[in-house]
């Protein structure tokens, strides 16, 4: 499935299928997600695309995990622990196989995927 973001200043991101961007001239969104409440500064990837991270470095614990193509946000991630801070960077490893954050403490924060067998 090739996608297509739009994020706003209030949180929200808009998914939509590519080709409907390029045929349509005000295409509808495959899925508005709506899990943060302030500005998204970050959107990546993971490498098979099947994963979009989303965050705002605006409010603390402000980041998500999309499972693609069903659109939906992970329910277990983040974890309970209110450890993450304000997300200043992030990035997935090259198989997906951990997720690194960086706040604004400086410090960098690993989680293992475990559906991925490798790093």
């Amino acid at each position: 499935m090739l996608v297509s973001l739009c994020s706003s200043n209030c949180g929200v991101v808009n998914i939509y299928s590519q080709d409907s961007c390029l045929q349509e001239t005000n295409p509808r969104p495959i899925k508005a997600i709506m899990n943060l409440v302030t500005g998204v500064t970050s959107l990546t990837f993971n490498p098979t695309t099947e994963i979009l991270a989303i965050a705002s470095e605006k409010m603390k614990e402000a980041v998500r995990l999309v499972h693609l193509p069903s659109c939906t946000v992970f329910s277990n991630f983040p974890v309970k622990k209110k450890n993450i801070s304000l997300v200043h960077t992030m990035d997935f490893s090259p198989r997906s196989g951990y997720f690194a954050l960086g706040n604004e403490k400086g410090k960098a924060l690993m989680y293992r995927l475990h559906h991925y067998s490798d790093f």
